[in-house]
């Protein structure tokens, strides 16, 4: 267990295998509150791993990473104690200087501010009302995809407002790297990130750095979709002045290598209005209402959007295809041959 702020740790289990085959390195709740998913993935992987009567033969070693971000988790919360981004915040100082330097408006982010950060309590009128009509005018004037831009390329100005990617490396980052540090060496490296709230409920897209990298394994996963992150598909529009995504950082000790992936698996949720709604809700309630109570049924609504967990259906093809990715990641990367008898 590395403890990021008291009482909340992030925990991470390592199974052994083969020298030869490799590391996969397996982290869930960079945004909190999209930890459940992540963490249900990680748990049914650890039970199929415990069941089994002896290691597979061959196999690369695992390291599950439960809540990169523990206190989002903890409170429902997609930023961190510090209000930050992590998926937002993974970035060398040379990064960080010429995001803190851009201007703050360069995505639109400023334009819609009274929207995004209202700056009081949230209300019933205000959830139900006044929040769709902003949003149904904005999508009208705008347009989903430069809303959309506008939120996903984060800020760095304001460290109360939603996708606030901090002025400093956040200290999740600094562990995690200093834990990881001991599998720079391996001869190869994959990494599957669980997110939620982007695409078809319940259907995870596959996102990459090349396009290369998504044909290479499409024949692997010949049900999922493959985006390259950078690019026009459905759930990366919007991202073309995003910074600090995690193999932004951690490429520099070991992603860049020839054999090294980067797999970021995102789950839809729920409509991407409803997304918004609850993350511009549950902001509100955390920096303008003092009672830890009566902030409880706010954060309810960034926990339907990104976990929702009354849908078992949902929950089932999330653990499904997690443990199906996984396993592909395993086959068609690390697998090595059993040697003869």
């Amino acid at each position: 267990m590395l403890e990021v702020v008291p009482g909340y740790t992030m925990d991470i289990a390592v199974i052994p295998g083969a020298s030869d085959a490799g590391v996969v390195i397996h982290t869930s709740g960079v945004h909190g509150v999209e930890g459940y998913a992540g963490s249900a993935i990680q748990i049914a992987a650890l039970q199929k791993i415990a069941a089994r009567n002896k290691p597979e033969a061959g196999e690369p070693t695992l390291v599950f990473v439960h809540a990169v971000n523990p206190y989002g988790m903890a409170h429902y919360r997609r930023w961190n104690e510090n209000n930050v981004d992590l998926n937002r915040n993974a970035m060398l100082d040379s990064t960080r200087a010429e995001v803190l330097a851009r201007d703050p408006n360069i995505a639109g982010y400023g334009d819609l501010d009274a929207l995004i950060n209202p700056k009081r309590p949230p209300t019933a009128v205000f959830a139900y009302v006044s929040v769709w009509a902003s949003i149904v005018w904005n999508v009208a004037i705008h347009g989903i995809t430069t809303l959309k831009r506008a939120l996903v390329a984060a800020q760095y100005h304001d460290p109360r407002g939603i996708f606030f990617g901090g002025r400093e490396l956040q200290r999740s980052h600094v562990l995690l790297w200093e834990f990881l540090q001991r599998f720079e060496n391996s001869s190869t490296i994959s990494w599957i990130d669980v997110h939620t709230g982007l695409g078809k409920s319940g259907i995870d897209t596959l996102l990459v750095q090349r396009q290369e990298e998504a044909d290479q394994l499409q024949e692997a996963f010949p049900n999922n979709t493959f985006e390259v992150l950078g690019g026009d598909g459905d759930v990366v529009a919007g991202y073309e002045l995003t910074k600090g995504i995690l193999h932004e950082l951690y490429r520099h000790r070991f992603l860049d290598d020839a054999d090294s992936l980067f797999l970021a698996q995102e789950f839809g949720t729920v409509a991407v209005s409803l997304v918004v709604r609850a993350l511009v809700l549950e902001n509100m309630a955390h920096h303008h209402i003092d009672d830890k109570a009566a902030r409880s049924p706010w954060t309810q609504f960034t926990r339907d959007a990104f976990y929702p967990s009354g849908d078992a259906e949902w929950r089932q093809s999330i653990v499904q295809r997690g443990l199906n990715a996984l396993a592909a990641v395993i086959e068609c990367r690390h697998q090595r041959p059993t040697p003869p008898g």
